[in-house]
């Protein structure tokens, strides 16, 4: 009886296996496979590093799978950061995280705009492994930083351990985070888009003390004109704006062009 079972059960899990291997997986049997593989691969992050090693480990696994060059590519381009739906989004950065503590050099925009500014108050927002973060309280600022995943939290803890550094991590998204009002000497936005209409841009606003500043660097879209890049910066003051091919310090992928921008609030 027992013998029975045991068959029973290797065959409704070799079953799945072979269905996907023969390349007839949807997008949703795609995410779930890879949201299972998530949950249960244990953490063994590199020390810097992006999402490479991860792809590289999944990729692996479902070469072993029985699943050609082919279809191993077909699934990776189904597979990444998705904008329309946070949770395979959080998943996503879950397995970055897993793998690597996250690009370790501070963007270049963030040094040279604080690099004559008196320490205070700073907000890293989707900080990722805490690159820009650490990078401001080794020169002295109070810091917090805020990412939805718990890989990331980790990552960024473990990075600030490594480094003898401290600054406060809370795990939210964009819309349960408290930003408060006038708390914010500055406010690093590193590859993250807040824009959702949900209310995000008016907080971040109130949020920021007067004369603060906005530190924005993001992979840009092709298509996207630069004017449209400024318009959710009409009421501030820009003081640097730049739109230009460029590397992404840290990112692979996504194209070249970079849009850098540092813009003040008003007294």
């Amino acid at each position: 009886m027992q013998r029975t079972l045991l068959s029973s059960t290797l065959a409704n899990l070799v079953l799945p296996l072979l269905l996907l291997a023969q390349g007839g997986a949807s997008d949703e049997e795609i995410w779930a496979d890879f949201t299972k593989w998530v949950e249960s691969v244990p953490a063994r992050r590199s020390v810097s590093g992006t999402g490479s090693i991860m792809r590289a480990e999944y990729q692996k696994k479902l070469h072993a799978q029985g699943l050609s060059t082919e279809e191993v590519a077909r699934w990776m381009r189904v597979l990444g950061p998705s904008r329309d739906n946070p949770e395979r989004a959080r998943t996503w950065w879950d397995a970055v995280f897993k793998f690597s503590t996250g690009p370790s050099d501070p963007l270049k925009l963030l040094v040279e705009t604080i690099r004559d500014r008196k320490p205070g108050t700073a907000l890293d927002v989707g900080m990722g492994g805490g690159r820009n973060a650490l990078y401001l309280a080794s020169m002295g600022w109070r810091v917090t930083g805020y990412d939805y995943s718990p890989e990331a939290i980790l990552a960024a803890r473990e990075n600030a351990k490594r480094q003898g550094l401290v600054f406060n991590t809370v795990q939210a998204d964009h819309e349960s985070f408290d930003f408060g009002v006038e708390r914010w000497d500055v406010i690093v936005l590193s590859y993250v888009t807040p824009w959702n209409g949900l209310g995000t841009e008016e907080r971040i606003w109130r949020s920021l003390k007067p004369g603060g500043l906005i530190v924005y660097q993001y992979g840009v879209p092709d298509q996207l004109p630069s004017t449209a890049l400024l318009e959710p910066w009409k009421r501030y003051r820009i003081l640097r704006f730049q739109d230009e091919d460029d590397t992404h310090e840290g990112f692979q992928g996504g194209g070249r062009r970079v849009m850098r921008l540092v813009a003040q609030k008003g007294p």
